[in-house]
């Protein structure tokens, strides 16, 4: 399976419960993952914050060939955009974007069929609809899931195109 890097804001309580469920169910479906919010606990405490730090971490994985990056687009914070930029420069040059956000309009752009998902590049959107600790499980399943799904469609393009070069 793929080795994924899971980006995107990860400094509040609810951004970092969302990252551990979707790490569950991705490693679940026999991926690799690559979770900044473990990975830069040394650099980020109640008393101290490394920004320098936690920025040259996060390059240095959007930046390595053998990570998919899996970005959160529904974060609205200003740091956010240096990863964003990077991604577009990925040397990879595959991401995958998704939503969770229900006020977002690419549900609606989605179901119309108006989201156009490149071979290399996708935005998925998954609104957050469950409102009982019940349902949380079956919903980040069925995120894992859509981000599965592309992952295989860009990992057999990238097959495809090693083999006729």
């Amino acid at each position: 399976m793929a080795r994924l890097y899971l980006a995107g804001a990860f400094f509040n309580a609810g951004q970092r419960l969302h990252f551990l469920f979707l790490e569950k169910h991705l490693k679940l479906l026999g991926h690799e993952v690559i979770l900044p919010l473990r990975d830069t606990k040394d650099l980020i405490g109640e008393e101290s914050f490394d920004f320098d730090g936690l920025t040259g971490y996060c390059s240095r994985n959007v930046l390595d060939p053998t990570n998919l990056v899996v970005m959160n687009g529904d974060a609205t914070d200003g740091d956010d955009t240096a990863i964003v930029i990077s991604i577009a420069f990925s040397p990879k040059d595959a991401a995958i974007t998704y939503r969770t956000n229900i006020r977002s309009d690419t549900a609606r752009k989605n179901k119309r069929g108006d989201v156009p998902r490149a071979r290399k590049r996708c935005v998925l959107h998954q609104p957050a609809v469950f409102t009982e600790l019940e349902e949380v499980d079956a919903y980040y399943k069925r995120l894992a899931s859509h981000i599965h799904d592309f992952v295989e469609h860009v990992l057999r393009d990238g097959n495809a195109k090693q083999a006729t070069h």
